[in-house]
């Protein structure tokens, strides 16, 4: 499937992009981030899906108040962790992993309440989109990074999936306050989504829907959980990548697993909601393969304007070694969710470049899918044109 490729050749060295999102103005933005080198700071990009245009818009740490250079581990990227609003802001909160400056590694948890070279903690920052203005930013959560986010924008507040603690916070907005609803497990989920009435939900080590109900203003299990392939017993069945289908109270996503399952939750569907195993994402798998979170890897999440689902599959190779460093191709797919139709449109390249991973997939204002990519430096986003034939306008995705 020939893709359009967009390189980041302005920030050469920095290696990933985990949080890519369409705002209120139809663009699209990507949170570059840099993991592996030390003393360096995310930075924001826009890409204007009409003109094809990348902008450079700032350096995060330094819009937050914590450069890259003021020895402590650095506010290196936003992870799963960027939320539009309907009226022109954009939300954005900082993950750790990098090193300080001169540094080469971060110990994640043996940093923790080192006042000298520690992580201050997750920042967030207020960007406007429409006067191109940082409005405001802050502390979210002390020495703790954000792993993944959603928004309840109606009553103001952010979900937070904190790292490496793992527990499971609400951010109020308006009085700065968060609030901690406890411990979720050990595997730290990647994606929290919310309904239309506000309520967060996520999924604990084994796959158990977590919800955070508003009524009961408290964090509840609930009796469902995330398909997993019968030889397996659940552990670390934690949710990737989930998107909203044409009816907001049904998403559909696939775990951070090896021989993940796409799935079907229908929030609505009574107290518990209803779980739906829509099989296997590499269908041609017996379980005896070569296993890998990066090789089996399924992201990219999105919904054309027809309401057809696209999600990006990993490819194993025949190589031991490619196979378990994630490398091989990434497929586009389609499915069609009214009749449950496939279509793998093979994989991602454009020319002689190669997808590796997708990590994030959204639709932007004028119907082009965006992907934001991993596993090359500089990074790439690249592009897919559905051939859409009832054109409109999508709910902006509250989550990361």
């Amino acid at each position: 499937m020939e893709v359009d490729a967009f390189s980041f050749d302005k920030l050469p060295i920095h290696d990933t992009c985990w949080s890519a999102t369409v705002a209120a103005d139809g663009a699209f933005y990507a949170a570059a981030c840099c993991e592996h080198t030390g003393g360096v700071a995310a930075y924001m990009v826009r890409f204007d899906p009409e003109t094809d245009e990348l902008e450079y818009l700032f350096d995060v740490g330094e819009v937050v108040g914590e450069p890259s250079d003021n020895g402590r581990a650095t506010q290196c990227k936003i992870h799963y962790s960027l939320l539009p609003t309907d009226d022109g802001l954009l939300y954005g909160t900082t993950h750790l992993s990098g090193p300080p400056l001169g540094h080469v590694l971060y110990p994640h948890w043996g940093g923790k309440g080192d006042r000298r070279h520690g992580f201050i903690g997750a920042m967030f920052f207020v960007y406007d989109v429409n006067s191109r203005q940082i409005l405001d930013h802050g502390m979210m959560v002390p020495e703790e990074g954000s792993r993944c986010q959603a928004l309840d924008e109606k009553r103001g507040r952010v979900y937070v999936a904190g790292y490496p603690l793992d527990h499971f916070m609400v951010y109020d907005l308006n009085t700065r306050e968060l609030r901690d609803c406890g411990r979720m497990g050990s595997v730290n989920p990647q994606v929290i989504w919310v309904d239309p009435e506000g309520n967060g939900y996520t999924a604990d080590d084994f796959g158990r829907i977590l919800k955070f109900d508003v009524e009961a203003d408290r964090l509840v299990e609930l009796n469902q959980r995330m398909p997993c392939p019968l030889f397996q017993d659940g552990w670390h069945t934690v949710p990737y990548d989930v998107v909203a289908g044409p009816d907001p109270w049904v998403v559909y996503g696939a775990p951070w697993h090896v021989f993940p399952h796409v799935f079907k939750y229908d929030m609505s569907d009574g107290p518990e909601g209803r779980m739906t195993d829509l099989g296997p994402a590499h269908p041609d798998y017996t379980g005896h393969e070569l296993t890998g979170t990066g090789s089996d890897h399924v992201g990219g999440f999105v919904f054309d304007d027809d309401g057809m689902l696209y999600y990006c599959v990993n490819r194993r190779t025949n190589s031991a070694e490619e196979s378990l460093h994630g490398a091989g191709s990434t497929n586009l797919v389609r499915m069609d969710v009214t009749t449950g139709q496939v279509e793998d449109f093979g994989p991602m390249q454009c020319g002689d470049h190669q997808v590796h991973y997708i990590s994030r997939g959204m639709r932007c204002g004028n119907g082009d899918l965006m992907f934001a990519g991993v596993g090359h430096v500089p990074i790439h986003i690249y592009r897919h044109r559905p051939n859409c034939t009832s054109p409109g306008t999508a709910a902006l995705r509250k989550w990361g």
